[in-house]
């Protein structure tokens, strides 16, 4: 049986191909967290990123620095994901 945040996952087409054993072995590494609006997750090409993000609710606005500025992007909305941890870049999977 799958708990809900295997649930959650294996609705989603990131990773809807699973297997549900698979799902629910991804689903026992997940943290849970909530982030206030404005709070900065990572800086471009400086952040390493060691894991995978869910946007669950809400979004996340990125932003390019240019002429020492902040300047609009993009958004990451509900139900996208980013991030892919550094042990995966050298994947088949990619």
């Amino acid at each position: 049986m799958m708990d809900k945040a295997a649930k959650y996952l294996s609705g989603m087409p990131h990773f809807s191909f699973l297997p549900d054993e698979e799902t629910q072995k991804i689903s026992q590494e997940i943290n849970f967290n909530r982030y206030k609006k404005g709070v900065q997750l990572a800086v471009k090409d400086e952040t390493v990123i060691d894991s995978v993000y869910v946007v669950k609710k809400g979004s996340l606005a990125l932003f390019d620095l240019r002429d020492g500025e902040s300047v609009p992007s993009g958004f990451i909305k509900s139900g996208e994901v980013f991030g892919i941890p550094p042990n995966c870049m050298e994947s088949h999977w990619l």
